[in-house]
């Protein structure tokens, strides 16, 4: 499979294809996961209210 990326040129297999989109899909959304998680727990932590500490 002949690929163009950004420039760049290549011949990979497609699983390999595959298996690189992949990666790149999972490392370009786990960081707006992540945030996301966070916002929710300060939200959730906000609304809890005060703990008593015992």
């Amino acid at each position: 499979m002949d690929v163009s990326y950004f420039g760049a040129h290549g011949h990979v297999p497609l699983r390999v294809a595959l298996l690189l989109a992949a990666v790149a899909g999972i490392l370009l959304t786990a960081p707006a996961g992540r945030a996301q998680i966070m916002q929710l727990r300060a939200t959730a932590r906000k609304h809890r209210g005060p703990t008593t500490g015992l």
